[in-house]
């Protein structure tokens, strides 16, 4: 890790980053009824990109 710092301290990158939210999963009752669990989880996605 030490070496991978030392190479690219002196380098620009480029930061961009997505996020997505996790739907909850959808359950059927006994009676045939559905319903979605609430889920409030996100998954972010974080992108470095080299310029020079």
């Amino acid at each position: 890790m030490k070496k991978l710092v030392e190479k690219y301290q002196d380098r620009t990158f480029l930061e961009t980053y997505s996020e997505e939210l996790y739907r909850g999963d959808v359950y059927e009752t006994e009676t045939g009824e559905t319903f979605e669990a609430v889920n409030t989880n996100t998954k972010i996605r974080i992108t470095y990109q080299l310029i020079n």
